[in-house]
């Protein structure tokens, strides 16, 4: 019997630590964010309201998960992935954009791309390209 409470009590300890390394990694994430974000909300002249935070966070969340499931390219990756022959390979990519085979994001300053013919290739994460 008491061989039995022993094997009960195996899987219990392994799930308290992983449960304590995923609670520890989350607290190591809540700290470098807050460490990130008070700069840019204290360096602004007017309060930021939570619902344009929340929102914020929503947005930078649905790109991560965009960006893990399709490996986001940049424009480069692309060209070369495609087997473009120009010597900026990242033209191809904007070409292939501007003529609506591929769906730009901009991440900074910076245009990325993404397949949308038959292709399906990724690249980058930001915003949605204006044109």
């Amino acid at each position: 019997m008491n061989t039995e409470i022993h094997h009960r009590e195996e899987p219990l300890r392994a799930n308290s630590a992983a449960l304590q390394d995923a609670l520890d990694s989350a607290l190591v994430n809540l700290h470098r964010s807050m460490d990130a974000i008070r700069p840019a909300l204290a360096s602004l002249p007017l309060p930021v309201s939570p619902q344009v935070m929340a929102g914020m966070q929503s947005t930078e969340n649905a790109w991560r998960a965009i960006e893990a499931e399709f490996a986001m390219l940049t424009g480069s990756q692309v060209g070369e992935l495609l087997g473009s022959r120009a010597t900026g390979r990242s033209s191809y990519a904007s070409d292939k954009r501007k003529a609506g085979q591929l769906i730009g994001v901009r991440a900074a300053t910076q245009w990325s791309t993404r397949a949308s013919s038959s292709t399906r290739t990724p690249a980058g994460s930001g915003k949605p390209s204006p044109g």
